[in-house]
């Protein structure tokens, strides 16, 4: 039998476990690096089912035990996301520039990791939807907020229709006109916000298709969805993540979205950015003035 990464089994056969077989599965996928380092005994306690379960879906998964998903679960975090917080070489103390040199090597690998393993059948999947949606709903919250906005901003100018959904407080006023013409992205890294995991859910129940963002192709959100963008998100920073594979992919989608416009909509689109730069220029947006007259 070929060999396949234990969160591909788990996304292939997740639809046949039970429902406690499945609360281990997610805790897996969700803290793949901390159950890289836990018993049989801690993994039951943290998904609150029994040791034999956690067995029983060692077993589904093809694994002859619990030693040999384990072995599966480290391979997976040796090969995918990189050192521990604590492990890397650290920083040097007291200086800030080479603190600073380092951030902005670690992004280049991450940059450089996402455009050797992209899949591009989800990139194009994902830029025509984006062009022919009648609407486009961005759900980015807490640490994806920025690229989402940044998404957001980018689609408004190119076609128009562009709603990024708001936290709790007024969602649900939002969320009543879902429509399958309209397309939801939805941003989400680890640690899964409830939040954005629950608009996946509601948008997969109206039929609305659904592009997802994720560190994990079999994150919560991941499974609903029909088209799925994985990027390098674990970072050895003191937050532990990064944003820029994200901030990288919408950069790469604006491009991806923009080389399927037709003539007309290029035509169109350049009218609403000289729309834009009107109203702006009326309202006197930008300060202008001279340094040297302040």
């Amino acid at each position: 039998m070929p060999y396949m990464p234990i969160l591909e089994k788990v996304k292939q056969r997740f639809d046949n476990l039970t429902e406690s077989q499945r609360a281990v599965a997610d805790y897996i996928v969700s803290h793949v690096e901390d159950v890289a380092f836990m018993t049989v005994e801690e993994l039951a306690g943290a998904s609150q089912v029994s040791s034999a379960t956690v067995m029983r879906l060692a077993s589904e998964l093809g694994f002859t035990g619990y030693a040999e998903l384990n072995s599966e679960v480290r391979q997976h975090v040796r090969q995918h996301l990189g050192p521990r917080w604590g492990v890397e070489k650290p920083i040097e103390t007291n200086n800030p520039v080479a603190a600073f040199r380092a951030s902005l090597e670690h992004d280049q690998q991450v940059l450089s990791q996402l455009a050797a393993t992209f899949d591009g059948k989800a990139i194009a999947s994902a830029a025509k939807q984006l062009l022919t949606a009648k609407k486009v709903r961005i759900a980015a919250y807490r640490t994806s907020q920025s690229p989402g906005v940044i998404l957001g901003w980018g689609l408004q100018l190119i076609r128009g229709e562009v709603e990024l959904l708001p936290t709790e407080v007024n969602l649900p006023e939002r969320l009543v006109d879902f429509s399958p013409g309209d397309v939801l992205v939805a941003f989400s890294l680890a640690r899964y916000y409830r939040v954005a995991i629950q608009v996946v859910q509601l948008a997969a129940e109206r039929h609305v298709p659904i592009i997802v963002i994720t560190d994990n192709p079999v994150s919560p959100a991941a499974r609903r969805a029909q088209t799925v963008i994985v990027i390098p998100h674990r970072s050895h920073r003191i937050a532990g993540f990064t944003v820029i594979g994200a901030i990288g992919v919408v950069n790469g989608l604006l491009e991806a979205t923009a080389t399927l416009m037709s003539g007309a909509q290029r035509r169109r689109m350049v009218r609403r950015i000289e729309e834009v730069e009107t109203i702006q220029s009326r309202w006197a947006f930008w300060d202008l003035s001279s340094p040297m007259r302040r």
